[in-house]
Parts: C-alpha cells; structure tokens; sequence
C-alpha cells in the first residue's frame, strides 16, 4: 500500500494497493481505525490517485483502455468518470486552487489541462509545457517523478543528473573472513 493523497479532514488516506498477483487499485485508509476500504477497485489498474483541493473529487490514472490515461471521478464515492487526458498519461496532480490539472504524457511531457470543478466535472484542452527528464522508477513504489506548488508556477522534478565520476566496483571472489579473537 502506497500513500497518495490525504483527505481534506486529515483523517483518512487515499492509497494505492498493489496485490502480490498484480495490478492496482485505490484504497481509503481510516488514521484512527486502521481499516481499509476500496475506493476504485477494476479490473483494470487505478493509481496515482489525487483528491482535489475542494476534496470533491480525485483525478487518478487508469489503464482500462490499454494504455494509461488520466480520469478524475467523484469524491469521496466514485460516481462518474470523466477523461482528461485524450492521448495517454500518468501522475496527475491539482494545482493549488483546483482550477487545472498536470500529467506527463507518455513522452515525458509535462502537460497542464485546465477543468472546472463547479457543479458538473469538465476539462479543457491540454497544453504542453515542457519536457521533464525524470528519473526512472527504480522499484514499484516509486509512483510519482515530479510534484507541483500550489500556485502551479514551479515544479520539483525528480532527474537523474549524471555524475562527473563514478568510482569502480571492485569485486572479490574466494575472499575468507578473518576470525576476530
């Protein structure tokens, strides 16, 4: 289980549950209780799920067409499913005041969709900002590779950054270890 989001009373979790067969799911988290009830459980994977600065709804990324794309549905029950990001996409986040989403798109590309959130969900179209470079997941829990400030204007971004040395590994075989008396 591998935390995303926090809700707006502070008292739950929004998670990402990754079972030993595969796929994923979201997960609520109670704090007090310990208890764990589906949020989005398909057949197909849920991640990355994000509750909106409003905490009426959560934007999530989903492979249920074949490739991933971006969906936001409602929150806290899951009613509707409303598609943002029309050429695939992962890691949505909100902007600060819930008036824009950011996703990467499959090339890397950090790209800004703006919606409204008032009444019924709808969502602009997207526009690409810039490439991002990230670093890549280095184990199954490592979900996210950027995240953005709440004004939506700076971004922290996970790069790789190539060193300007890197040192040897030495290998020894058919070492003994020496008896400490």
């Amino acid at each position: 289980i591998m935390p995303n989001s926090w809700t707006p009373d502070d008292k739950s979790i929004l998670c990402t549950y990754q079972p030993v067969g595969g796929g994923s799911d979201l997960m609520l988290l109670n704090l007090a209780s310990g208890k764990v009830t589906p949020f989005l459980a398909t057949r197909a994977s849920e991640t990355n799920g994000m509750i909106s600065p409003d905490g009426k709804w959560v934007a999530y990324a989903s492979n249920e067409s074949g490739e991933w794309e971006i969906y936001v549905t409602t929150f806290p029950d899951a009613r509707g499913k409303w598609q943002v990001s029309p050429g695939g996409g992962t890691e949505p986040r909100w902007e600060g005041d819930g008036k824009e989403i950011f996703y990467l798109d499959p090339k890397g590309m950090l790209t800004a969709v703006p919606v409204n959130t008032k009444g019924t969900f709808s969502a602009g179209a997207p526009s690409a900002l810039f490439q991002i470079h990230g670093r890549a997941p280095i184990s199954n829990t490592d979900l996210y590779t950027y995240d953005v400030a709440k004004d939506g204007r700076r971004f922290l971004i996970n790069r790789y950054v190539k060193p300007d040395h890197i040192e040897p590994l030495v290998v020894v075989l058919n070492a003994t270890a020496q008896r400490r008396e």
